[in-house]
């Protein structure tokens, strides 16, 4: 049990040092701001985009969020440059999430990425 309070306190240590000041301001203006926020996740980050969504609602924000990857890029279709999407991966390299972000990009959305990889 000792280790596994270590393996999350260091991935939490690893996660504040990761964040940025300004990057976190600047998603919070965008996610304040938008129109619609959908939410992507893929397998169990579609469980943590889930209860994003439900965050966001209950903060008064219109929030969408569906686990098939099809119903995401079908929905990220519809989205405009007022609407924010929210994608999250582990690795970022999910094929299914990339092609819904690279969707919203091609209507001019604000893609916000939640990764473990900095450079994702």
């Amino acid at each position: 049990s000792q280790k596994l309070v270590q393996e999350k306190t260091d991935a939490m240590i690893q996660t504040t040092n990761a964040l940025s000041l300004d990057t976190c301001t600047e998603a919070i203006r965008l996610l304040d701001g938008a129109n619609r926020v959908q939410v992507v996740g893929i397998g169990g980050s579609a469980l943590t985009a889930k209860e994003f969504s439900f965050k966001l609602l209950k903060l008064g924000i219109t929030a969408l969020a569906e686990q098939d990857s099809h119903v995401q890029i079908a929905i990220a279709r519809t989205l405009t440059p007022q609407d924010v999407q929210v994608v999250i991966s582990f690795s970022g390299e999910r094929k299914d999430v990339l092609i819904a972000a690279e969707t919203a990009k091609e209507q001019g959305v604000k893609v916000i990425a939640l990764t473990s990889a900095r450079k994702s």
